[in-house]
């Protein structure tokens, strides 16, 4: 009989009333459990199966993830304190997952300056061809104008943004 990954080989007895049974692993590596257990579904597997689980793309403590990981929320997840700048106005992350997003933008060059995720058109979505690695200094040149309303205050935000932090 199989169970997920697990096919039973053989009885061996008793235990708290219910049979304990060896198993094969797709693996190959030989387990014993209880019946209760592979009835319900908790071992699928010798714990290879779990192990391949947890293995991810291997940027999960990187900015770059953290970078994909804030942006998408902002697009999608309206308690973000910056959800009304970027889903709120219609803003989507069309990036399906982080695969796709590392593989077109590529991993963050290091670089002296720090480096954030910007969307070349403001206006567009956060998808392919419209993203890319900036600096400071770019993002400045490339956001939307704030709360200053004549030329004297655009120039002045311009004047602002060309200057070092």
């Amino acid at each position: 009989m199989r169970f997920c990954g697990l096919v039973v080989t053989a009885r061996l007895g008793s235990k708290h009333g219910h049979s304990s049974w060896v198993c094969r692993c797709d693996c190959g590596k030989e387990v014993v459990a209880l019946s209760h257990n592979l009835v319900r579904g908790k071992y699928g597997s010798c714990g290879c199966l779990k192990s391949l689980a947890t293995k991810t793309h291997g940027y999960s403590k990187r900015a770059e993830y953290s970078s994909y990981k804030h942006a998408k929320k902002r697009c999608t997840n309206a308690s973000d304190i910056n959800y009304p700048k970027y889903g709120g106005r219609g803003i989507k992350f069309l990036f399906q997952n982080f695969e796709e997003f590392i593989a077109h933008i590529g991993p963050m060059p290091r670089s002296y300056e720090r480096l954030t995720l910007d969307r070349i058109d403001n206006n567009d979505h956060y998808r392919p061809g419209n993203v890319r690695w900036a600096t400071y200094k770019q993002q400045r040149k490339n956001q939307r104008p704030g709360r200053a309303q004549t030329p004297n205050q655009l120039a002045n935000l311009k004047r602002g943004s060309e200057r070092k932090p």
